[in-house]
């Protein structure tokens, strides 16, 4: 009896050891299958990572998300971050989960950008490296587990460098090794990094979407209606061309914008006047008497009827010149004009500033505060501010976007300066609106020293004043063809003895109306040539070629000269600048030129032309810049060509989705040794985009852009 009952004590001890074990083994079992799933999900991503970072260096991009709603901002990032999303495949995956919630997932592209920083959502420059990061949480299914860590993130990173596709003339040709790869940031939704800190106030309510603003377009593209050229105070006839999508005539209006309203100048209409123009209609504004254009009015003509405008500022100028009822160039009593003209409500221009301008290494206090007022604020689609940073070799990187419903006004954008150098210096920041409105302010590091400024001399009594002392010059051997290129040369003297060293414009026009004895409405130049200076008593020959020829098929044309013709000279007498009339018999046959291709598109590739002067870079006035169409093409076609504004900046209103461009820019600049050459060239530009900016270098060989075959001013 006794032995039975030990027997019975012996089992109910092995059941529960049996209990206790398999508690442990099935805990075993189930961290060796929750190990496995998180080895399987980072394998994935480490393999996600690495696809997408082999396909990053090439600098392809699938130009296709630009047709989505809204357009990706950079088709490459795009395209980087979707092949990742692809390679995840097997990873229950939910785009809608926070980030510490289970099956969350981000890719993260970061680039080194000219400044030598880490660019969150930039794919980096060549030979600069590149990090693609994928991040994603693993969930823990064994409930005993989940209790203690809910999800595990598992995370693939690489880090390449960029192959050599750069971009012709950018700043890494040329270069060695790539730099060390800096400090990547901390992995997550927000990054802890930023190449700038941007704005820390929350703007007003505006678009989400704010990397590419896009611009109210209208249902069937048209030839949107713009300005022929410059409009310079004192002008009374201003001249615009649109679209003849209606039946002709076609009311345009012509406001200017005080800053509170628009004040109605004008009425003109459009109407089919030939070749040579921007659209197929033309028209001009006459301006009442009493109506006088100032310097700094901003200038908006509307299309009545498709809705399309365009803005201007008023360049300097005189605002209210002597007309002579003869239309002699040189009158016979030279009156004393007044130099500084009396506006009448001139607004006041838009601006950014820093809190300091200068910054020495070392200094401990390396972040500074950007602000800015005045900027346009209607209409929306035109409001937001793009601010960012170049250096002296026309390195640069976005700070941010400030969204529209800023009133105007913006600030607390804090930037830090800590990795600004001298071998960079000077920078500069930049602020631009989609419209054109633009402002800068120079930054130094280090800061300059105090130095004492000798009292500038008297001048001579005898100032400068620039004289153009012949008839144009006929260059081209006659008979002379409507069509062909023809080519005439002045005489310009400085009669002072003051030199001249700013630049300034020669200008040749065809067939002008309303000249007076100091202007000559710069909507009938046909070319021009700027001149680097001018010394005192020199005097010099200009000669320039009209590559379109004389237009239409008169059998006369009047031709007229005109020195410092955007009035940037203060001279001594404003009245000697215009040449006589000299008139041009033309004979046939008459060549028609080829027209040029007309684009069909509907959105806008604009930017700011730059200028290295040796030592910064500063916006270029009358900068031609042209748009060549490379796919889908046999070879590559000039579509468009437009002059950069006063300001230095351009638009291109009809670039297409998923076409690519070469944008170019040229600039001839005239000096004692001869014509200098300025370019630059931007390929593989897609639209759109508003900050395709141009940066100028000299050039020995003038300008690249392809234009043969085409007809341009």
């Amino acid at each position: 009896m006794f032995r039975t009952k030990h027997k019975m004590d012996n089992k109910g001890q092995a059941i529960v050891e049996f209990a206790l074990i398999i508690i442990v083994l099935l805990l075993i079992i189930f961290f060796i299958i929750e190990a496995s799933r998180i080895l399987w999900a980072w394998v994935t991503v480490q393999n996600a990572a690495r696809a997408a970072a082999r396909y990053g260096i090439t600098g392809e991009a699938n130009l296709a998300c630009l047709n989505n709603t809204p357009p990706c901002a950079d088709p490459r990032v795009f395209s980087i971050k979707s092949l990742a999303e692809e390679n995840l495949t097997g990873l229950p995956l939910n785009a809608d989960a926070a980030y510490e919630d289970d099956y969350f997932y981000i890719v993260q592209v970061y680039g080194v950008n000219a400044l030598g920083f880490f660019q969150e959502d930039y794919a980096g420059m060549p030979g600069l490296p590149l990090v693609v990061r994928v991040v994603y949480n693993v969930p823990i299914v064994t409930p005993i587990l989940s209790g203690i860590v809910e999800n595990i993130p598992v995370m693939g990173q690489v880090v390449v460098n960029n192959e050599q596709f750069g971009q012709q003339g950018s700043a890494n040709q040329g270069q060695g090794l790539p730099p060390p790869v800096p400090a990547v940031p901390t992995p997550g939704p927000t990054p802890s990094f930023t190449p700038t800190p941007t704005e820390t106030a929350t703007p007003s309510p505006g678009p989400t979407e704010t990397n590419t603003p896009i611009p109210s377009i209208t249902a069937t593209p048209t030839c949107r209606t713009q300005f022929t050229g410059p409009v310079v105070a004192g002008d009374r006839f201003i001249g615009v061309t649109g679209g003849l999508g209606a039946a002709p005539p076609i009311t345009v209006r012509l406001d200017w914008i005080d800053g509170v309203n628009n004040v109605e100048l004008d009425l003109a209409f459009l109407e089919d006047e030939g070749p040579g123009w921007a659209c197929p209609g033309h028209g001009e504004f006459v301006l009442e008497p009493g109506v006088n254009l100032v310097a700094g009015m901003l200038l908006l003509v509307t299309n009545l009827v498709d809705n399309t405008n365009s803005y201007t500022f008023v360049l300097p100028g005189t605002p209210t010149p002597t007309p002579l009822p003869t239309n002699t160039a040189i009158p016979t009593a030279t009156p004393t004009p007044s130099l500084t003209p009396t506006p009448s409500a001139t607004p006041i221009g838009p601006y950014i500033n820093a809190s300091s301008t200068c910054w020495n290494p070392g200094s401990p206090n390396a972040v500074i505060e950007l602000f800015g007022g005045n900027w346009p604020i209607t209409p929306p689609p035109q409001s937001p501010i793009n601010i960012s940073v170049y250096d002296r070799f026309g390195n640069s990187i976005n700070i941010t976007t400030i969204a529209q419903g800023h009133g105007g006004s913006f600030a607390e954008v804090m930037v830090s300066v800590a990795a600004f150098t001298q071998a960079n210096s000077p920078y500069t920041f930049a602020a631009q609106a989609i419209n054109g409105a633009y402002a800068e302010r120079r930054f130094d590091v280090p800061c300059a020293q105090p130095t004492i400024i000798s009292p500038t001399p008297t001048p001579s009594p005898n100032p400068a004043d620039l004289v153009i002392v012949s008839y144009p010059t006929l260059i081209s051997t006659p008979p002379i063809n409507g069509g062909q290129p023809v080519t005439f040369s002045y005489v310009i003297t400085n009669t002072g003895n003051i030199n001249i060293s700013s630049q300034f414009y020669v200008d040749t026009y065809f067939n002008p109306l309303g000249v007076t004895s100091d202007t000559v409405p710069i909507t009938y130049s046909v070319a021009y040539v700027a001149v680097g200076g001018l010394p005192g008593g020199d005097s010099r020959t200009i000669t320039m070629t009209i590559g379109g020829g004389f237009p239409g098929i008169a059998t006369t044309h009047t031709v007229v000269g005109m020195v410092d013709s955007i009035r940037q000279v203060t001279e001594a007498n404003e009245f000697n600048n215009i040449t006589g009339n000299l008139v041009v018999p033309v004979t046939p046959p008459f060549e028609t030129p080829t027209p040029t291709p007309t684009p069909s598109g509907s959105n806008t590739i604009a930017g700011i032309v730059r200028i290295f002067t040796g030592s910064d870079w500063v916006p270029q006035f009358r900068a031609t810049v042209y748009l060549v169409q490379t796919s889908g093409v046999p070879t590559p076609t000039l579509v468009a060509q437009t002059d950069s504004s006063v300001t230095g900046s351009y638009f291109f209103n009809y670039a297409e989705l998923g076409v690519t461009y070469t944008v170019y820019a040229c600039f001839t600049l005239n000096t004692a040794n001869g014509n200098v050459y300025y370019a630059a060239v931007r390929p593989g530009i897609t639209a759109p985009n508003f900050y395709i900016d141009m940066f100028m270098m000299e050039s020995v060989s003038g300008c690249p852009a392809p234009t043969s075959g085409h007809t341009f001013r």
